[in-house]
């Protein structure tokens, strides 16, 4: 015969599992979305005039030359003082 704190520790487990299981299904409802599409402005062409020399597509970007990236990859050599943004 079961004691009352078995039936009440039996409960509060069932109860924990129910809790976890919701989440899950939650959590994999979330993860079987489609991703957000990338913002526009990121990918923009953005004109930049190279202050050391780094490789862009397997070419070598010489200094002072012009080379045209996308926004966010201007933005992270800028990061760097690679290069300097001319155009936004």
């Amino acid at each position: 015969m079961r004691t009352v704190k078995e039936i009440e520790q039996q409960a509060e487990r069932a109860w924990a599992r129910g809790v976890l299981e919701e989440r899950e299904r939650g959590r994999t409802a979330e993860l079987m979305q489609k991703p957000p599409p990338n913002d526009a402005r990121l990918l923009a062409p953005t004109r930049c005039a190279a202050l050391k020399p780094f490789y862009v597509g397997g070419t070598l970007v010489e200094v002072g030359h012009a080379v045209t990236l996308d926004r966010d990859t201007a933005r992270s050599l800028e990061a760097l003082n690679k290069v300097s943004i001319l155009q936004a």
